[in-house]
């Protein structure tokens, strides 16, 4: 950190208790962490403080919490922000269903028949906000009178009666936010939300302790009450899947992308073959970066210290004995109407500023938005 300067978590909250410190150093290890894949995952300044927000909104100002995903949108381009802005809902109709049946719509849980009934069938939490982009839904919601009496979670949801998850659940002092990864689902303009919200009696433990006492406590588990909800998307993401192109030297997928016009995620692969196809890859892998070009002549790229940006490159071998390099960009930058759009690889740069080498024989193109 430069001297003179105010660290950017104070900077943006300075009422965040010390012990958010550490909540988020296990968020962030927990995103970047992984044993099992060769990957490298780069999060900006502005990524770390829109986690931020989502790990917080309890304890400070919820506005400061909705400014900051905010900021997420609002890099360059003009409108940016007040497209964000639009995507907000908070007039939300809702309904509350106790879930007698644990099995409807996913799988058994073990020991339903021991739940106990909730004495009061009143609704647990109220929304306050969602904000769906096309690629992440989040809700955030407060515990009503009734819910602050229990310990509420979520660990997935169903959309338009498809189970989908994990979701990430954060709760702090009644206030809660639920998130979501919803990229790989082709969802309408219009569609249902159901969470089965998971009731235990409140905990008499201190937050964080380690006793013989807490760990012997007794969980008491009540009958799940479900929330029910109705999420709107004004500007539909443009999705394009399972393309691919054959290079000279190795064959290229376009596994799945997402544009909106706030963001993009694009996934896509090289496969290797031959005697040498573990060195290729590899190689490949750890000496090269990404841009895309559209056909109206864009660019999108990742920028570190941008929120939203972020890189995720894995290789493995497949059951064929082929080397597959998959990589995975999610940009904080989007578009309208693409119709193709080029995935060019160049060398690996140490200063973004400097001129890109393209890799022409790995460059390959794929059209959006056609069956």
């Amino acid at each position: 950190m430069r001297q003179g300067k105010e660290p950017l978590w104070d900077q943006a909250f300075p009422e965040v208790p010390e012990c958010f410190h550490g909540a988020l150093t296990q968020e962030l290890d927990r995103q970047v962490g992984g044993k099992n894949c060769r990957r490298k995952k780069h999060i900006g300044k502005k990524a770390l403080l829109v986690l931020a927000a989502t790990l917080i909104l309890g304890t400070t100002a919820f506005a400061a919490a909705r400014h900051l995903l905010l900021e997420r949108f609002d890099m360059e381009r003009e409108g940016r922000r007040e497209s964000a802005e639009n995507l907000l809902q908070t007039d939300i109709t809702q309904k509350t269903v106790t879930n007698e049946n644990p099995t409807a719509g996913g799988a058994a849980i073990g020991e339903a028949e021991n739940w106990l009934p909730l004495e009061d069938q009143s609704p647990l939490l109220q929304i306050r906000e969602t904000l769906y982009d096309g690629l992440k839904l989040y809700v955030y919601a407060d515990a009503t009178e009734n819910g602050k009496k229990y310990d509420l979670n979520a660990d997935r949801l169903f959309v338009e009666g498809k189970e989908c998850g994990p979701v990430d659940t954060v709760e702090k002092n009644g206030a809660y936010t639920f998130r979501i990864d919803l990229s790989e689902q082709d969802l309408p303009e219009d569609f249902e939300v159901r969470i089965p919200v998971s009731v235990y009696r409140k905990s008499d433990a201190e937050p964080g302790a380690d006793t013989q006492q807490s760990k012997a406590e007794e969980i008491v588990r009540y009958q799940n009450q479900d929330l029910i909800f109705r999420v709107a998307s004004p500007e539909p993401a443009q999705r394009q899947k399972g393309q691919m192109v054959q290079l000279k030297d190795c064959s290229a997928y376009l596994n799945n992308c997402v544009i909106t016009p706030l963001s993009m995620k694009i996934d896509f692969s090289y496969q290797f073959s031959g005697d040498d196809a573990e060195q290729r890859a590899n190689e490949f892998a750890s000496g090269t970066e990404f841009y895309f070009r559209d056909d109206q002549g864009n660019e999108y790229e990742f920028k570190n210290g941008e929120g939203g940006n972020s890189t995720l490159i894995n290789v493995e071998q497949t059951e064929n004995q082929d080397w597959r390099v998959d990589i995975c960009y999610e940009l904080s930058d989007g578009a309208k109407q693409i119709k193709t759009l080029e995935i060019i690889p160049i060398r690996f740069r140490e200063n973004p500023d400097s001129p890109k080498e393209i890799l022409d024989e790995y460059v390959f193109s794929v059209a959006i938005g056609e069956e």
